[in-house]
């Protein structure tokens, strides 16, 4: 809450301002107790005498105006489907970075030539599991990282 002269209300705060009567039961509580309310003080400097009475005086005839909590609140509501927006922008400019498998890199040779064995078809057994998988252009595969100690086998198609 706040207090402000009437002559420098915007419609926004004339909008959210309490009315007469709200205020003025508002206003006992914070005076009797020294709680500070924004704005009082200099509603305080502009009084002849600074009575508590002068105060609620001021309220009550409209010249201050006590301003509900929530017109200082901005609404973010607006900007919430552009600011998802960016957001996804962002995300696809600079992607997490995704961890990658971890792979064996083999090159299959010919046991009596040492020639690359290319573009053959082959299982790999890793650990009991039978995959069928073939070999690149240069000879080489990519099996999956295994465990340490793990067997793999090779059975060329």
């Amino acid at each position: 809450m706040k207090l402000i002269s009437s002559r420098h209300a915007s419609s926004w705060d004339l909008e959210h301002a309490f009315s007469v009567e709200e205020a003025l039961n508002l206003m006992q509580h914070p005076m009797a107790g020294g709680q500070e309310i924004a704005g009082l003080q200099q509603l305080r400097t502009t009084l002849m005498i600074n009575f508590d009475s002068q105060v609620l005086q001021q309220i009550e005839s409209g010249e201050w105006l006590l301003i509900k909590p929530e017109a200082n609140c901005f609404n973010w509501g607006q900007f919430e489907g552009a600011a998802r927006e960016q957001r996804v922008m962002d995300a696809m400019q600079h992607p997490v970075p995704q961890p990658k498998p971890e792979v064996q890199v083999l090159q299959v040779l010919a046991s009596e030539t040492l020639e690359p064995l290319v573009n053959r078809r082959y299982t790999a057994v890793i650990d009991g599991t039978s995959e069928l998988r073939k070999i690149d252009a240069l000879g080489f595969t990519h099996l999956p990282a295994s465990a340490k100690g793990a067997q793999v086998v090779i059975t060329l198609k």
